[in-house]
């Protein structure tokens, strides 16, 4: 491992983070047209998605109206997610759904894509004969990324509550 790249990039993340809280609590107070609803933060080298507070849980179908562009179903049944999500607190995240359902998460040697959950419930949800899968993903291999040299998409919870059952993350 090479510890100061390693170091580098987990103190990226953190400053990323970092912008995305700060964005959430000054936002809200200091412009006139934001309705409180999902917000994106322009962080490089992908944009990163934020889920606000709601009473009701996001869901795949909202993931899906709220990035159509980087959210995107695949010719094999599976989304692709080519940017970061983050869900602040008081949000429910569910991934569940009623066929097989994966994830990819975009992880390639230019960029990789990270969900974030910060006090939050998240739910992966499948079934036996259905699970649901959650992994990195690099297109140009059609394979989940195993290299860390450069990164890797990755799941983060910070607080909060985790329901997985009948799911693969890798």
């Amino acid at each position: 491992p090479d510890v100061e790249r390693d170091g580098a990039r987990v103190d990226h993340v953190e400053q990323r983070l970092e912008v995305v809280k700060d964005v959430g609590n000054l936002v809200p107070s200091q412009v006139e047209w934001f309705d409180g609803g999902p917000y994106r933060v322009p962080t490089t080298p992908a944009t990163t998605l934020v889920l606000p507070d709601r009473q009701e849980p996001y869901t795949i179908a909202d993931l899906q109206a709220l990035a159509p562009e980087t959210f995107v179903g695949q010719a094999d049944g599976s989304y692709l997610l080519s940017e970061h999500l983050v869900t602040l607190p008081g949000v429910t995240l569910d991934l569940t759904s009623e066929g097989p359902t994966t994830i990819k998460m975009l992880s390639t040697p230019g960029a990789f894509t990270s969900i974030v959950t910060m006090g939050t419930t998240l739910k992966v949800n499948g079934t036996p004969d259905a699970p649901a899968g959650l992994t990195s993903f690099d297109p140009s291999s059609g394979a989940s990324d195993t290299n860390t040299s450069d990164g890797r998409a990755y799941l983060r919870v910070m607080g909060g509550t985790v329901e997985i059952q009948h799911a693969a993350i890798s």
